[in-house]
């Protein structure tokens, strides 16, 4: 196995274990490998107690089992739900336990290179443990790191001296074969987060580019198949479950885990701005909405509150370009919502660009560290909400872009405009597109140009979620503009996506024909703010559930 296949497959294993013990010649190898861990100064300050009595380790399954249970009891609702269903260890399945133990003693009283990190030592028995469990993904051998358990208890155990720090029992044995997906993420207790959420660039803080990718990993293909062959295989009629079998399919290729994992965590982000277009003429309603709206949603009595709510989905609202500045709300309030503030509004599109090139870049590295800050929240579904009088205007020019389209084509009524305004509207757009003529071959120009703060957050927010592995579920017109911009940016993004509703607005079918995306509602909804999705919610977790919950036509003794 090559180094990295061997970091990437390595698990924390705990009910993998096949039932044979670890051969000899190859717990050696093992051991080997941890011996030759780099350390500091050379002072090698592991010590190895190598368990295969069987007292020995029932002994300290109980303990394990005891501390458990305190850990437990410090837990409620969903996830003490969630705990009671991850196996923590494997001590007596493995039949062989490994006590790694640290001497700070050994190499003598001047360590060389420890005099100024008093933890050097420690860090370097880390080192031996992290050898031995690539060795052993590499031979086909899991380890399981048992952190249950009380150091003085370990210590007397084992017979260690008062001096040498017991760091870890691990739970050494073969295995048939290590789970894709680690136990924590695939019971729902934490998820990996993305490189980028813990890469600086020169100074801590400072982030890098790489909220830009240009292009996106595919959805797992092994699962993708091995979904279908137990879609095919459930107790019901070929292809009865319709689109919830699709779509289940997708949720498992998405997880890479078969059956999928429900969806627990589902966040909706509503990006807010204002669009200086909105100033002529192309909306129903005036600018000043804007900011009452982003009010009513952090009190929880917008439209989209009303379905998150009812559907378990967490919301959270952030200023990206209102034309105001709050000053009428609590000073904390207004620093949380506008954390990551682009500008004021932005350029009417067909006199002038949406954005600068410095601030079309500072709107998607937002939309990226929000995407990363929901992902590590726990979130296992995304969806991007929207508000901004106007935003039908630019998010329309953006797929007219996109498809080389007239604005006859994609423009639509937006909050209800009459039939002189669509007429304006259209002329709006085409002068737009006349202004910015081939720049629109590159997306993330047209973006500046055609776009707004708060759109090209929303593209960078779905770039970060396709990127990181994490499925999104597009609302409207907005929504599925940006997922369009997106797929553009980084090719294979919008393998990530599913729509959630069909709005009422051409430009958002035109789109997700493009992307290959049918609707999952139909509802005639034109609210926006990421409420078609929501409400669509229910039905990525209905066939989740059937994915999951259905009868094999095999357990029912039917070939």
């Amino acid at each position: 196995m090559r180094l990295y296949d061997a970091i990437n497959r390595r698990r924390d294993t705990r009910r993998e274990f096949n039932g044979t013990v670890v051969d000899d010649e190859v717990l050696t190898r093992l051991l080997s490998a941890a011996h030759a861990a780099p350390s500091v100064g050379m002072s090698q300050p592991w010590d190895f107690v190598v368990i295969r009595n069987p007292e020995t380790l029932a002994a300290f399954r109980d303990h394990v089992a005891s501390e458990r249970d305190v850990f437990a009891a410090s837990l409620d609702g969903e996830r003490a739900d969630t705990f009671s269903r991850i196996k923590i260890e494997g001590i007596v399945e493995s039949g062989l336990g490994i006590v790694v133990g640290y001497d700070p003693t050994r190499g003598g009283s001047n360590v060389l290179g420890r005099h100024a990190i008093a933890d050097a030592g420690l860090y370097s028995t880390v080192c031996a443990i992290q050898n031995m469990w690539l060795a052993a993904t590499a031979e086909g051998v899991g380890v399981g790191w048992v952190s249950f358990y009380r150091e003085e208890f370990l210590r007397e155990l084992v017979g260690m001296p008062e001096h040498v720090r017991p760091v870890a029992w691990l739970c050494v044995g073969p295995v048939d074969d290590l789970p894709e997906v680690p136990d924590l993420e695939r019971y729902g207790w934490r998820h990996r987060s993305p490189l980028t959420t813990v890469l600086h660039d020169e100074l801590y803080g400072r982030r890098t580019d790489d909220y830009v990718p240009t292009s996106v990993a595919a959805p797992s293909a092994l699962a993708r198949r091995e979904a279908n062959e137990r879609l095919g295989a459930l107790a019901t009629p070929p292809g009865a479950l319709g689109r919830l079998g699709e779509l289940g399919v997708w949720v498992a290729a998405c997880q890479g885990e078969v059956p999928p994992r429900p969806i627990q965590n589902p966040r909706l982000v509503i990006f807010a701005g204002d669009h200086g277009v909105a100033a002529h003429g192309v909306s129903a309603f005036p600018p000043a909405i804007t900011g009452a709206m982003v009010r009513t949603f952090l009190i929880g009595k917008a439209g989209v509150s009303a379905l998150a709510k009812a559907n378990g989905v967490a919301v959270r609202v952030l200023d990206i370009g209102v034309d105001e500045n709050f000053d009428d709300m609590p000073a904390d309030v207004v620093a949380t919502l506008q954390k990551h503030k682009v500008r004021r509004s932005s350029g009417a599109l067909h006199l002038e660009d949406a954005l600068s090139a410095t601030e079309v870049r500072a709107a998607l590295e937002a939309g990226a560290t929000v995407a990363r800050e929901e992902i590590a929240a726990g979130a296992d579904l995304l969806i991007s909400g929207d508000m901004g009088i106007g935003n039908t205007t630019p998010a329309a020019a953006l797929i007219a872009a996109a498809l080389g389209l007239p604005a006859s084509e994609v423009v639509g009524r937006g909050t209800g405009i009459d039939d002189q305004a669509l007429t304006h509207k259209t002329d709006l757009i085409d002068q737009a597109l006349r202004r910015v003529g081939s720049r629109t071959n590159d997306p993330v120009e047209t973006l500046q140009a055609l776009g707004s703060a708060d759109l090209a957050a929303s593209v960078g927010f779905l770039l970060t979620a396709a990127a990181s592995g994490v499925p999104v579920l597009l609302d409207g017109l907005m929504a599925v503009a940006c997922g369009l911009t997106a797929d553009r940016i980084a090719p294979g993004a919008a393998a990530w996506f599913a729509a959630g509703h069909r709005s009422t607005e051409p430009a958002q079918t035109l789109a997700l024909a493009k992307m290959g995306l049918e609707p999952l509602l139909d509802l005639g909804m034109r609210l926006g703010e990421g409420s078609g999705a929501v409400a669509a919610v229910p039905v990525v977790r209905n066939a989740v559930a059937l994915m999951r919950d259905v009868a094999l036509l095999s357990e029912l003794g039917v070939e």
